[in-house]
């Protein structure tokens, strides 16, 4: 019997949970992920908007390099398949 995994975060919580995630997995500092939320929340994004901005205005707006905010818009991506299909099988 397999256990239900856990459910998808609330929307206005995505983005700090997802950046937190990234954090944790690429080894990023609290404050660089913090300074991070801070220039992404300010404009108003959510982890599914990051794929739709150039990697060069998510390196402004994070304080990441260009290869890390790359990174994280790929991790965000991938991040969103996984919160949809939580979604997905509540409904």
């Amino acid at each position: 019997m397999a256990l239900p995994s856990s459910p998808a975060p609330a929307i206005e919580d995505e983005l700090r949970l997802c950046l937190d995630a990234f954090g944790n997995t690429r080894f990023v500092s609290t404050d660089l992920i913090d300074a991070a939320f801070d220039g992404l929340d300010s404009k108003g994004y959510t982890p599914d908007a990051l794929e739709v901005i150039s990697i060069d205005h998510l390196a402004e707006l994070t304080g990441f390099s260009e290869g890390r905010a790359a990174a994280l818009m790929k991790f965000a991506r991938e991040w969103c398949s996984k919160m949809d299909r939580k979604r997905a099988r509540v409904v």
